[in-house]
């Protein structure tokens, strides 16, 4: 599937479950309806790591595009290399694997990726040579699906950051060399910022990317496993305007935590947040939106510099924003289990006042009109 969720991107959740109390094709059309793509099926948004995909090897001189999955087949003659891309394959994170236990059913992106690698487009492409290459954020899960790995002919797994290796692992697919059966990018092989590339397309809800990594550590998350590199205002404002420039009106700043977009480790600093919103409010004409915060910056970053109350202040300088949501990580209650998952998740302060720096971010955030998606 391919999808914008309808603009609401918090509407993509109820793709990770399985069609409750109606048709599955009536779910689909609330959570994932179909997306607008031109005559040769190119998506007018896709996802954001597909973009950087798609720019890096285009920047390398290949002919490269995002194709909606439905429009497969009218590249059958010309296909190379079918380079495939998910956030959940199997289902096997969360919340699909919630889902999954709850209700006993298989949730629907798991039975529309299953469909779709058994598609008649997606078979003949396999009887015709085309190399399948898998990645995206739940590359991890073919390492549990061996079976299906072989069954529907996929060449290669790469799980990690692809920039540094995207280009070399094409030219030796398109070249019919040997391709590593799977591709493990760790912390040292990361890519660099000058090896990150500005994004070609619009991508979905203009979601743009401001750092990468996190400092804190939790024993249950990959993104702790990156080096912290923050993306430069510049690299930021121009995949905004090329969202800008196809027509989305919105961003979503993405990191694990946008708070620590220049921060001094785990504190966050007000002149790099205060200069990016304000640069971003200049360009952006409607909605400004976090992916992600950590809820021991927002009390660090209020009760030292006021700080929640500025950047709020200017993001809805617009006169027609009056809130934002935002994704938060309470993960445990306990300060016993903090200690030992997630450390430094309370920092700067202690483990064992993290149920205290919850609730007091909170409150913060209840007062400054934004609402948090819970997990």
């Amino acid at each position: 599937m391919m999808s914008n969720h309808h603009g609401k991107e918090f509407l993509g959740f109820m793709a990770t479950g399985p069609a409750i109390g109606m048709p599955e094709w009536l779910w689909m059309w609330l959570a994932a309806p179909k997306m607008r793509v031109d005559r040769e099926g190119r998506p007018w948004e896709a996802p954001y790591g597909l973009r950087k995909v798609e720019a890096k090897l285009i920047d390398a001189g290949f002919k490269a595009a995002i194709i909606d999955p439905d429009y497969l087949h009218k590249h059958l003659s010309t296909m190379k290399v079918l380079m495939i891309g998910h956030h959940d394959f199997f289902a096997y994170g969360p919340p699909s694997s919630e889902w999954w236990m709850m209700v006993g059913r298989e949730p629907v992106n798991r039975v529309s990726f299953r469909k779709f690698m058994e598609s008649p487009a997606v078979k003949e492409a396999r009887r015709k040579g085309v190399k399948i290459i898998m990645g995206g954020p739940a590359a991890w899960q073919w390492l549990w699906e061996l079976g299906l790995w072989k069954k529907w002919g996929v060449s290669t797994v790469i799980d990690g950051e692809a920039e540094r290796v995207i280009v070399e692992v094409v030219e030796k697919a398109l070249n019919g060399d040997h391709l590593p059966e799977y591709i493990y990018i760790g912390p040292y092989d990361a890519p660099s910022l000058k090896e990150i590339p500005v994004i070609k397309g619009a991508s979905v809800n203009g979601l743009v990317e401001i750092m990468r990594g996190c400092p804190r550590g939790c024993k249950f998350c990959s993104v702790t496993l990156r080096p912290l590199r923050y993306i430069p205002l510049e690299h930021i404002k121009k995949e905004i305007r090329v969202n800008l420039e196809a027509g989305e009106e919105n961003v979503i700043l993405h990191s694990e935590d946008v708070l620590l977009y220049g921060a001094d480790g785990v504190k966050p600093k007000p002149e790099p947040l205060i200069k990016l919103h304000e640069e971003v409010r200049k360009l952006v004409p409607g909605s400004i939106a976090w992916a992600h915060v950590s809820l021991a910056a927002v009390k660090y970053a209020e009760d030292n510099y006021g700080l929640i109350s500025k950047l709020m202040d200017i993001i809805t300088s617009n006169g027609s924003q009056k809130y934002i949501g935002v994704e938060v990580g309470i993960e445990t209650g306990s300060p016993r289990l903090a200690k030992i998952i997630m450390p430094a998740k309370s920092a700067p302060y202690p483990p064992e006042q993290w149920p205290d720096v919850v609730e007091d971010a909170f409150r913060i955030m209840h007062d400054n009109y934004i609402i948090p998606a819970a997990t």
